[in-house]
Formats: structure tokens, C-alpha cells, sequence
């Protein structure tokens, strides 16, 4: 064998390790992507969905053949809630944080229902200079949101109207209460009241359901 054939071996044998450790790369990037417990969606640099993983479709409840005509630069909602600035410059090559959006699914995708609290970081993947896609990873935060804003709402009570809803939520009655705290019915109906108007429900199933949120 020449040295010519030799290196031309050689040459064709690199060249297959290459393509070899090409594809085991694509192939584990393509595992991340799908069993990532984080929303992930691929754009293209003028803003079309390439790409969904199931965590994606979870979380919004919809697929990727149903965004096929959304541009996330053209983004109605985004751009009300003056997120757009965020979304650009993860598009103009800026690795971005995105702060917390409560996002209606439905307002883009007709027949969708999903309302999401998501927060989401945005970074370009760049081919040398250029851009040649954008990621979006979302980390849904609906519960640590309504948790909060259940907090927020039981922190109007006073001591004595928390301990009674407390009662409420236990599924004590208003004579019940009134024997166990040493008070009239008719205070506890009082505080009753109250408690319905600076937690603005009507019934007591909703007391509970305020009660649970606010425990994560």
C-alpha cells in the first residue's frame, strides 16, 4: 500500500468518527430536549416554532401542529403585558431572563384552555456569528403564584377571623364555633361575613379551596 492510499485511509477513517460522534451529539441533545421536566420550544431566528418537547405540551396543552401559524414575535398578549422587550432580545443574540406571565393559551390558539403562570429564560444558539435558533425554556410557577395571592388575601383577616375560618374550613358549624371560642352565633356570623368579603367568595367550599392554595 502506498502512503497515498494510507493517508487516504486514514482521511475516510476520521472523517467517519466524525460523523459517528456528530449523530451520538444530535442524538443525546435530542434526548435532553424530550425528557426535559422544563418546557422547552425551538424557534427559528424570525420567530416560527420549530420545535416542542412533551413537557411543552403539558404544561400549555396543546401541540405543535396547532401553533403552526404563531409568531412569538407577533405576540399580542406578550406585548400587552410588556414582555416583547424580553423576547426580542433573546432574538437580537442576548441570553434573557423573562420575568413571571399569567398566559392564556386561548388568546393564540383557538379551543385552547390552559392559563399558566410561567416564568422563562430565552438564548439564542448561534452558528459562528449568526443565529440560527432561539431557545425558550418555561418553569411553571401557577402554584407558588396562587399560593401567594391566597396569602395575600387570608392577610386581611384579623387573628380571630382567621381562627374562624380555620373552624369553616374544618367544616364546623356557626354554633359549633361559637361554643368552642366562648362566643355569641351571632359574632361568629358576624366575623362570617366579614371573612366572605375580604376573601371575596360566597361559599364555603371556596373558604377551603383559599385555605388549601395558600399552602402550596
Amino acid at each position: 500500500m502506498s502512503n497515498t492510499d494510507s493517508t487516504t485511509t486514514d482521511a475516510e477513517q476520521r472523517a467517519v468518527m466524525a460523523d459517528e460522534a456528530l449523530r451520538e451529539s444530535e442524538r443525546r441533545f435530542r434526548y435532553l430536549f424530550e425528557q426535559s421536566p422544563f418546557s422547552i420550544q425551538i424557534y427559528s431566528p424570525d420567530g416560527w416554532a420549530r420545535k416542542v418537547n412533551k413537557a411543552w405540551e403539558k404544561l400549555f396543552g396543546i401541540t405543535l401542529d396547532m401553533i403552526k401559524d404563531y409568531n412569538i414575535l407577533q405576540d399580542k398578549q406578550l406585548r400587552e403585558k410588556n414582555l416583547m422587550s424580553f423576547i426580542e432580545r433573546g432574538f437580537a443574540g442576548e441570553p434573557t431572563e423573562i420575568p413571571a406571565i399569567k398566559y392564556d393559551v386561548s388568546v393564540e390558539v383557538p379551543g385552547a384552555s390552559h392559563i399558566r403562570w410561567v416564568r422563562a429564560f430565552i438564548y439564542p444558539v448561534k452558528d459562528g456569528n449568526s443565529i440560527s435558533e432561539v431557545i425558550l425554556m418555561h418553569e411553571d410557577v401557577t402554584s407558588q403564584k396562587t399560593a401567594e395571592r391566597a396569602l395575600r388575601l387570608l392577610s386581611k383577616l384579623t387573628r380571630r377571623e382567621y381562627e374562624i375560618m380555620e373552624l369553616i374550613s374544618e367544616g364546623q358549624q356557626n354554633k359549633q364555633i361559637a361554643s368552642q371560642l366562648n362566643i355569641s352565633i351571632r359574632t361568629v356570623e358576624n366575623h362570617r361575613a366579614n371573612i366572605m368579603r375580604k376573601l371575596h367568595v360566597r361559599t364555603v367550599s371556596q373558604i377551603v379551596r383559599i385555605a388549601i392554595m395558600a399552602q402550596g
